[in-house]
């Protein structure tokens, strides 16, 4: 198997470790354990990438984005979190969190999508608002009005998936590791 694809593998079962660390540590009241788990898994993904400086810049501004669009949509009542989140009409810092490890996702296991855009926005569309449905479920956020917060998220991130690779595209921490490897054998390059 090639650097690439293990480095894929292993950023996907990150990205997950990290999502369930956030969703259920919420769900039980314990959001700073999905804090704690994503800080440990970007200290992982940010050793792995040959320019730390960008990869760092892209996953603030993807999660500070992140946060932002969460507390807006927070604040006009169509997601509805811990008592401490609603109180101050801002996401809970575990939302800030995933869009951190969403973040770390988009140079590498979706770094294919960066030039299928249109593809991004229909994908994100329906998995945006499906990962919603998933963390209701589990317990982390309540939805009241499912049906137009629904539709609101599929708008949402049919909008920032495709900004968010479009700041990967400038802030790419793995750019060389995505193509395959030189091997000099003799002088002479192979792929």
């Amino acid at each position: 198997m090639s650097r690439p694809m293990q480095l894929n593998i292993l950023n996907f079962i990150m990205f997950q470790t990290g999502w369930f660390a956030c969703v259920l540590g919420a769900a039980n009241g314990m959001g700073w354990l999905g804090v704690v788990v994503v800080s440990l898994l970007v200290i992982i993904h940010l050793a792995m990438a040959r320019q730390r400086l960008a990869e760092l810049a892209l996953l603030a501004t993807v999660g500070l984005l992140g946060f932002l669009w969460e507390s807006i949509i927070a604040s006009q009542g169509l997601l509805v979190f811990e008592p401490v989140a609603r109180a101050s009409n801002l996401a809970p810092y575990w939302m800030a969190a995933l869009w951190v490890i969403f973040a770390t996702t988009l140079n590498l296991s979706l770094a294919w999508l960066k030039y299928r855009k249109l593809f991004a926005v229909i994908l994100a569309a329906i998995a945006g608002p499906l990962a919603y449905l998933a963390g209701m479920r589990l317990g982390a956020l309540e939805i009241p009005e499912l049906m137009t917060a629904m539709l609101v998220l599929a708008a949402g991130w049919a909008l920032l998936f495709p900004l968010s690779l479009l700041l990967a595209q400038r802030l790419d921490g793995f750019v060389s590791i995505q193509e395959p490897d030189l091997i000099t054998i003799r002088g002479q390059y192979h792929v």
